[in-house]
């Protein structure tokens, strides 16, 4: 057996989770959703179809353990295990990771720790992640982290720069 045929899922790994990414990342809407004058950055359906189709996976791996073989149910139920764990982090991460900023300051909300609202006076300065590819902003309260992926990332960029926490 040759290098390629033992080796096809890492190489079209190398070469389609770039180009899903890149796809991704085009799907983000440069401006926040604005309501009652508050912007709000949030995923975007693109993001959230990912989670839940993995999810969907889960699901048909999951009625499929019931049409096997004996033998093979193993193989499945770690196939179902595996893009449960990759599923669910994404479906939690894409519905209920929510920042809004209005005059006053913002609001993070995220299913990985508690809803904080930071005036911003409190925001000390803002960075990039390339490594993570998020903005965090160093706060009083912690730090909150914005990714690239959120719909209205340009905006919260620019607000940060004309408040002065963040270099032009």
């Amino acid at each position: 057996m040759n290098d390629f045929s033992a080796n096809w899922g890492v190489i079209a790994s190398i070469a389609i989770v770039p180009l899903v990414l890149g796809l991704l990342l085009r799907t983000v809407r440069p401006h926040a959703r604005v309501e009652g004058g508050v912007r709000i950055l949030e995923y975007g359906l693109a993001f959230k179809l990912i989670g839940w189709g993995a999810i969907g996976i889960v699901l048909g791996c999951a009625t499929l353990v019931f049409f096997v073989a004996r033998a093979d149910r193993p193989a499945v139920l770690l196939l179902t295990a595996l893009f449960a764990l990759l599923g669910l982090p994404i479906v939690l991460e894409a519905t209920f990771v929510r920042i809004t900023t209005g005059d006053q300051g913002l609001t993070s909300r995220s299913p990985w720790r508690r809803t904080r609202t930071i005036p911003w006076s409190e925001v000390r300065a803002v960075d990039f992640s390339g490594a993570m590819q998020w903005w965090r902003l160093h706060t009083a309260q912690g730090v909150v982290r914005a990714s690239v992926y959120l719909s209205g990332i340009a905006d919260l960029v620019e607000t940060c720069k004309a408040r002065g926490v963040m270099k032009p």
